[in-house]
């Protein structure tokens, strides 16, 4: 899968959909940190080709900067929450440092706790959180 430039929206369709079934004769094996990265990575520049109106995109060329911003986001999140058929649910959580904690304590402020976990309901809370002068 390493290539130096993004792949093109047939290029990502074709791997995502690939099976999931290794070579004839090979024992299936989970993937790899780095092949789970390198999917998750190759996935989101599909992500922007779709969301700029390249390709086989149905997002107009005129449509507003800020809504394809906004499909973006919404279509990562949706893919960190497990609504995508092309991942499972990842993850996203607070990895603070070991000292965070007190020397937010002692210099009386909140800290991020280690170990919560965001994910699961972003797309679903993403517009709730829309400014109010943005309606």
């Amino acid at each position: 899968m390493k290539n130096d430039k993004p792949m093109t929206s047939d290029e990502i369709e074709a791997m995502l959909s690939a099976p999931y079934k290794p070579a004839e004769g090979m024992e299936p094996t989970a993937f790899t940190e780095d092949e789970i990265r390198e999917k998750f990575l190759r996935y989101v520049w599909g992500l922007i080709t779709y969301w700029n109106g390249e390709g086989e995109s149905n997002v107009g060329k005129h449509t507003p900067s800020r809504r394809k911003l906004e499909g973006l986001a919404f279509s990562i999140m949706s893919t960190l929450d497990g609504c995508s058929m092309n991942f499972p649910r990842f993850s996203v959580m607070a990895y603070p440092y070991e000292s965070d904690e007190q020397y937010h304590k002692d210099s009386g402020e909140r800290w991020y706790p280690k170990g919560v976990d965001i994910a699961g309901c972003l797309h679903e809370l993403f517009d709730k959180y829309r400014p109010e002068d943005d309606e």
